[in-house]
């Protein structure tokens, strides 16, 4: 199995605990290879941040031009709006006429179609902006050949770096970057990482879903569908949040299982020990019947063994308590200094 998580913050000392499962927290313990995927904006940065990080190759998010239709390029370039200006409309016209032909263009060859398609001054100002877009993100423009000229092993893409076992993290953290771009790349990459023909399951993870899945965003169609179709594309979707009410309503009728952590419910724990959680499944008792032992009601008594992977998620209690050179060490200082 390869599992995608799509990850966003604009806060450069942020990052994705997902990256936990491929730092190694127990002797013996192997852990799976990690690939994060940056904004191409801000590559230097991210890979300065993850330097410390052992087990994690960090290349630019960069879409060859050849997987980018005709959809593609309308999310990237954020021409996926209700309103429809003259020169996407000529634009649109441009890409059907290529579709036809049988091919798709290179990344040259669609400059020159544009360059030669006999927009005003006026339309050509506002669509060079939406070219410069898209150049920031595909792979063939002269800017990301230009960045990228020092190491050529940095340029990898998205579908090249799913293998079986290995954890891929899509992290867009760019101050320059707002919620409704990290929309459209999160739309474009999901479709991609479920449309790639392969032989091994996959698994989609958005955390901190609420900070980038708008309602009205491309990116909620292109999960709805996803999670409507799951067992066609063998493709599991799970959707990390700290505000279910932002979620798109949907996603809640969808779901086969929601999780509540620390959530303030009026019921006792008293029964639960340490590592021990209660599992709310209406359907339990039906489909389970008295083969569970531990049933509390509705609820089903459950045991959480210890992660074998790193915490990259532990809690900073002082200044003075966690380093940040590798996610972790300072819950260990901490329980030394307790014992």
């Amino acid at each position: 199995m390869v599992t995608l998580v799509c990850s966003y913050d604009r806060t450069q000392v942020n990052y994705c605990e997902s990256i936990g499962l491929g730092l190694v927290g127990a002797a013996g313990v192997v852990a799976s290879p990690c690939v994060v995927l940056v904004s191409p904006h801000n590559y230097r940065q991210r890979q300065q941040f993850f330097s410390s990080f052992p087990n994690v190759q960090v290349h630019p998010l960069l879409f060859p031009f050849e997987d980018l239709d005709a959809s593609y390029l309308r999310m990237l370039m954020g021409l996926d709006s209700g309103k429809v200006p003259l020169y996407e409309g000529v634009l649109m016209a441009l890409l059907r006429r290529v579709q036809r032909s049988g091919r798709r263009p290179t990344w040259t060859d669609f400059l020159t179609l544009i360059a030669n398609a006999g927009f005003t001054p006026a339309q050509m100002q506002p669509l060079q902006q939406r070219v410069d877009m898209l150049a920031g993100l595909v792979m063939e423009s002269d800017i990301n050949k230009e960045s990228t000229a020092h190491n050529a092993t940095s340029c990898i893409s998205l579908l090249s770096s799913l293998q079986p076992g290995s954890l891929v993290i899509c992290d867009l953290t760019d101050p320059l970057l707002g919620p409704e771009d990290a929309n459209a790349i999160f739309s474009v990459v999901s479709q991609l990482f479920v449309g790639s023909h392969a032989t091994y399951d996959k698994l989609l993870v958005l955390d901190e879903a609420h900070k980038y899945l708008q309602v009205e965003g491309p990116l909620s169609k292109t999960l709805l569908t996803t999670v409507r179709q799951m067992r066609h594309c063998g493709c599991r979707v799970v959707l990390s949040t700290q505000s279910p009410s932002d979620i798109p309503r949907e996603f809640l009728e969808l779901c086969s299982l929601a999780v509540m952590h620390n959530a303030s419910l009026l019921l006792s724990l008293s029964h639960c020990g340490v590592g021990e959680c209660l599992v709310f499944d209406p359907h339990a008792s039906s489909r389970l019947g008295s083969e569970v032992g531990g049933a509390v009601g509705n609820c089903i008594k459950a045991r959480i063994r210890p992660r074998l992977t790193m915490d990259a998620g532990s809690s900073i209690r002082t200044a003075t308590t966690l380093d940040r050179d590798t996610p972790g060490e300072g819950k260990e200082r901490e329980r030394e200094r307790e014992t």
